[in-house]
């Protein structure tokens, strides 16, 4: 195995170390491993932004945003309040 692959095995080997001691939110810790690698040369920018074009991502997303939307505009309390009273 090649200095990429023992240098992409550590990487990802501290970053479950890192996620599972809990100090650090698990989407920062695998931004800065992509960014790692990405300035490392190991992945291309075209591989590393590969990702973020998929369209399930997007749809999950975009519900995220219509969560938080309907949760902030008391919809949600409406809907429970209704189902609660019968």
């Amino acid at each position: 195995m090649d200095w990429q692959g023992w240098f992409s095995l550590g990487l990802a080997l501290a970053a479950l170390l890192l996620m599972s001691s809990g100090r650090f939110a698990p989407h920062m810790v695998m931004m800065a491993a992509l960014v790692v690698l990405s300035a490392s040369g190991i992945i291309s920018a075209d591989q590393a932004l590969a990702g973020f074009s998929n369209s399930g991502l997007i749809t999950v997303a975009a519900m995220f945003v219509v969560a938080a939307g309907i949760h902030h505009s008391g919809g949600v309390d409406l809907l429970v309040n209704h189902l609660l009273r019968s």
